[in-house]
């Protein structure tokens, strides 16, 4: 049996892409099974994490070694070389992706039939087109089966109106860094809830936040009253769990809060809100990441 090995990398809305993209691939791939090679979290700043979710037909490993290893590794050190030099991500090249090295930066190859060689994957496959025919599938699959007690609590005081806010605070390496384009103000999350509490009317706010403390001090959503809902001391997993039972979805610009969207609205009749500004300061139409009912914030 050949396979599908995939270098797992960043936090786990990027480490969701990844994975997704082998199971797309998977799909003209049948005979191909899927390995999440998942050694590079033993010095990371994120967890692993989709070893939380029943994966089925797919294998992982923390400590093996793979003949891709130094591939990638070269690739990498050139990619970085590239971005010096051109001030431009290296993508990838048809040579590579022949030799079924899908080695890329955000960029996703399209979804080819593959025989005989296996298939190595190192990057963040970040398309909402190539997902789309398996979000149905992918929501049943990014599922959490049991539930700590208070998780369990949160998820039975969401109700059908409930709009998810995941709103991203910069944190403080990055502030240093100069970053500019993490939403870490009330007035985009507020604008947006207010636009959908217009075409929906009752509207029950849940709050999702890697600093739920700072947004309380500070006091982003005091006008809302009591009915707003703050989800606190539960794992990015049990967040995305949570988020998949509301309605609507506002975005920060990240790719965590975009998989709670793209999961939580399968199949319901949701309101999508994304701010404009994504990766890096890069409009959200120069990326892959829209799908059918986003809508940009006009702000």
């Amino acid at each position: 049996m050949n396979n599908i090995i995939v270098r797992i990398r960043g936090g786990l809305g990027n480490q969701l892409f990844q994975y997704a993209y082998a199971v797309a691939l998977q799909k003209v791939n049948p005979e191909y099974k899927i390995i999440l090679d998942a050694k590079e979290f033993g010095n990371y700043y994120w967890p692993f994490q989709l070893d939380e979710y029943d994966l089925k037909n797919t294998e992982i490993y923390y400590d093996k070694k793979f003949k891709c290893d130094f591939s990638m590794k070269k690739f990498h050190v050139y990619q970085y070389v590239y971005g010096l030099i051109k001030k431009r991500t290296y993508n990838t090249s048809e040579r590579l992706i022949r030799k079924g090295k899908l080695y890329t930066g955000t960029f996703s190859p399209e979804i080819r039939k593959y025989d005989g060689r296996d298939i190595f994957l190192y990057g963040y496959f970040q398309d909402a087109a190539l997902l789309e025919p398996i979000r149905a599938e992918l929501a049943q699959i990014i599922k959490l089966n049991d539930l700590r007690e208070h998780v369990a609590e949160y998820a039975e005081k969401i109700g059908p109106n409930a709009v998810a806010i995941s709103v991203r605070v910069a944190r403080q390496e990055e502030i240093d860094n100069g970053e500019k384009f993490v939403y870490d103000g009330a007035e985009y999350y507020n604008k947006c809830l207010n636009d959908i509490k217009q075409k929906r009317g009752e509207v029950q706010p849940v709050v999702f936040s890697n600093n739920v403390e700072k947004i309380k001090q500070e006091g982003w959503f005091d006008d809302l009253g009591r009915d707003i809902l703050y989800i606190e001391d539960c794992s990015a997993t049990e967040q995305l769990e949570l988020m998949n039972r509301c309605r609507d979805f506002i975005l920060a610009n990240s790719t965590f809060s975009w998989w709670g969207a793209f999961l939580g609205a399968s199949g319901k009749d949701s309101i999508v809100i994304a701010p404009r500004i994504w990766y890096e300061g890069d409009d959200i139409d120069d990326t892959k990441l829209r799908f059918d009912g986003l809508i940009v914030a006009d702000m």
